[in-house]
């Protein structure tokens, strides 16, 4: 549970009274909501109210409403049924310590989050959401019905094994086998380096991503980026090649669907804006029957296009070292594709704001294959 900071209309010089009212009316509100959702065998996450750029002011009687009401919050935590976020002291500027306004940048409109702004309520949610999954067991498996594919070259490796990695302008060191680095953008660096083995975190993930096992040998591909200007962008591109000839069984047919993921760990940065995953796929489109629809972005629609890519997964905001795992959408095959064969390249672009640098490591890319479509 989670809401605005603007979730009571109050005048900023309201009387005593009127906070008292106010606060009853609220703290009822919200006990009686979330006991609710307790007695029907829920686990409960609710957030402490977020600063406001309205208050800027320390005569602002919404002051004393916004401390009471957040410490009401804070105390419904019981470690069993009920787990408390406190966005609040995420957010908040400290600096400022008569007021209850959010530090530089966190509030898009002064009210709601920017994306800087949610991704450190993210992290101070962290560590409560795992707490609650801990409590229950989550009945959402994303990878039911999909099995892992085989990449070309999937491991990392450091010498042997399949094609040398390529690497672009700007580029130095050595690249892990199977990937193609190249400048996508502006004139970024980056001194690359394949010999660093890779090694799982249990610790800031939850669900399905830890459950999956280590297998072969693994290595990051780490990354030292440098950058000069807003715009700097740098592109990792990982190919995986599968056949749709006539007959065959291992091939990607129409209706498969499919999605990746991949793990990124953000050792340092300065001035990274964003950082985005892709899985982009090229088939050649059939002759017939005409009417089979194909896949867009987002829906079905008749386009005749030759490839698709979809929405992806961007991480924006790199307020700080962190190590967060990239999913794309479920990406659907069209059913009318020729026989041949169906390209699938992971795309990763590292993108800057301005003068910066950053050191950076991609890890484990994953495809994972739905035959035929999703049955149930």
């Amino acid at each position: 549970m989670t809401g605005t900071n603007d979730i009571y209309n109050m005048s900023s010089l309201a009387n005593q009274g009127t906070i008292d009212s106010n606060y009853n009316s609220l703290t009822a509100l919200i006990s009686a909501g979330v006991a609710s959702m307790v007695s029907c065998g829920k686990i409960v996450v609710i957030s402490t109210v977020i600063p406001n750029s309205a208050y800027s002011s320390d005569t602002d009687s919404r002051i004393q409403l916004l401390d009471r009401v957040n410490t009401f919050i804070s105390g419904l935590a019981n470690g069993t049924t009920i787990f408390v976020v406190d966005g609040f002291t995420a957010m908040w500027d400290d600096a400022q310590p008569t007021l209850r306004v959010a530090k530089t940048n966190y509030l898009q409109d002064g009210t709601h989050p920017s994306a800087i702004g949610a991704l450190e309520f993210g992290y101070t949610a962290m560590a409560p959401i795992k707490s609650a999954v801990a409590r229950c067991t989550p009945d959402i498996d994303i990878y039911r019905d999909f099995n892992p594919a085989l990449i070309k070259y999937n491991a990392f490796r450091r010498s042997t094994g399949g094609l040398a990695g390529v690497m672009g302008v700007g580029c130095t060191g050595t690249i892990a086998v199977g990937w193609y680095v190249f400048r996508l953008a502006g004139t970024p660096t980056a001194i690359l380096d394949a010999s660093i083995p890779y090694t799982k975190d249990m610790t800031n993930f939850i669900g399905g991503w830890n459950l999956k096992p280590v297998g072969g040998e693994s290595f990051w591909q780490e990354m030292t980026i440098d950058s000069t200007a807003n715009g700097d962008a740098i592109n990792f591109v990982k190919n995986g090649t599968f056949n749709n000839t006539t007959g065959s069984i291992e091939g990607v047919c129409g209706g498969f669907m499919a999605f990746a993921e991949i793990e990124i760990d953000i050792v340092s940065q300065v001035n990274l804006g964003e950082i985005s995953f892709n899985l982009v796929c090229y088939y050649t489109k059939g002759t017939a029957p005409v009417n089979i629809p194909y896949t867009g972005s987002y829906t079905f629609s008749s386009s005749s296009a030759g490839s698709t890519t979809d929405n992806g997964c961007t991480k924006r905001a790199m307020t700080r070292a962190n190590r967060k795992v990239l999913r794309t959408p479920v990406f659907r095959f069209p059913e009318n594709i020729s026989d041949g064969e169906v390209k699938i390249d992971l795309a990763t672009s590292i993108s800057f704001v301005g003068n910066g640098n950053a050191l950076l490591r991609l890890a484990r890319p994953s495809l994972w294959i739905n035959s035929g479509g999703r049955l149930s």
